[in-house]
């Protein structure tokens, strides 16, 4: 990806969030379903590090800094507006020496701690390549190293008529969803994929690993 792209990936989910950033907390319990389950199914051990790609406003990092004071945690988001939420919402926990906050595209970038865990809560469906960002993560990843996911499913088992508005409205975010990116892995004898529809399609579920680590 050229420097240009890349500014303007960050410039576009500065557009996306520019108006709704300061009230964001407050509508997506409406929509983002699993969240919760998902990061009360992590466990970390003492010491690791856990990075969420595309933390938005630190919700998720808050959440768990607080159940896990023994954990560090890094957030990652391509929108410097985002971040600019995140960094005053940690601040104001008094967080700072337990999160730390990185702008940049998960895609390419090259993280220079371990990282134990990560984390995409309804961020994959934002990103035009999430396979290969999923293999850039890992890549990167110690053994056992775990990816967790929650995000939008491909809605199969609700009727056309509530499906087709719900993903157009989605896509006025730029959300396109993209579980068969996810499912592809299943087929990939060098990954261990584990992965749970919910409400019919609206979500899925997922932890991947390195296999026979």
């Amino acid at each position: 990806m050229t420097e240009q792209k890349k500014q303007d990936h960050k410039e576009k989910m500065d557009s996306v969030y520019r108006n709704t950033r300061h009230f964001y907390d407050l509508t997506k319990p409406i929509f983002l379903y699993g969240r919760n389950e998902l990061l009360d199914s992590i466990h970390p051990k003492v010491d690791e590090t856990i990075c969420e790609i595309g933390c938005g406003t630190a919700r998720n990092l808050i959440y768990l800094s607080k159940r896990y004071q023994n954990t560090k945690f890094i957030g990652m988001d391509a929108s410097a507006l985002m971040l600019e939420i995140a960094s005053k919402k940690i601040k104001k926990e008094r967080l700072t020496s337990q999160i730390k906050l990185i702008h940049g595209l998960a895609g390419i970038h090259e993280f220079q701690k371990k990282i134990d865990r990560m984390i995409f809560s309804y961020s994959l469906s934002m990103m035009s390549k999430p396979r290969e960002i999923l293999e850039n993560c890992l890549d990167q990843m110690p053994p056992g190293g775990t990816i967790h996911i929650v995000d939008f499913g491909d809605f199969k088992l609700w009727p056309g008529m509530f499906k087709s508005p719900t993903i157009k409205f989605l896509n006025l975010f730029e959300i396109f969803p993209k579980p068969s990116s996810i499912r592809d892995f299943e087929t990939d004898k060098k990954y261990d994929l584990k992965y749970r529809v919910k409400l019919g399609g609206y979500s899925y579920m997922a932890t991947l690993k390195l296999k026979g680590i």
